[in-house]
């Protein structure tokens, strides 16, 4: 019986010199498909920023970044509409009188119905 991809043994693989220090998983060397990302330019105030965090953290630098990366585009929770507007609120302080303003001077027509036909 032939040995499926994942099952297949580390020992003898060479890694690039980056790869030697992380604690990569034996899945993602297996063959699990992982996209690459390379950030180029990155100011050294920048790089010691992510270093002191991740070591902060208790994680590699590049796992910090792979979280930071992760909560800035899939938050760990959905927001309410009524929060969002609420904060919004508070960042710009409308006052009350402000928003009576805006609600007399909104337009009451009722929209025309669209025709499909």
């Amino acid at each position: 019986m032939r040995k499926s991809a994942a099952l297949v043994p580390l020992r003898g693989l060479r890694l690039h010199h980056c790869c030697q220090n992380n604690k990569m998983t034996a899945d993602a060397l297996r063959g699990i498909k992982m996209a690459v990302l390379t950030v180029r330019s990155l100011a050294d105030e920048v790089v010691f920023a992510l270093k002191a965090r991740a070591k902060a953290h208790g994680r590699s630098t590049e796992a910090e970044v792979r979280e930071i990366l992760r909560e800035a585009v899939m938050p760990s929770e959905k927001v309410g509409l009524g929060f969002a507007l609420q904060e919004l609120a508070q960042t710009y302080a409308i006052s009350d009188s402000e928003v009576d303003g805006i609600l007399a001077a909104r337009d009451k027509t009722l929209a025309e119905p669209l025709d499909l036909s």
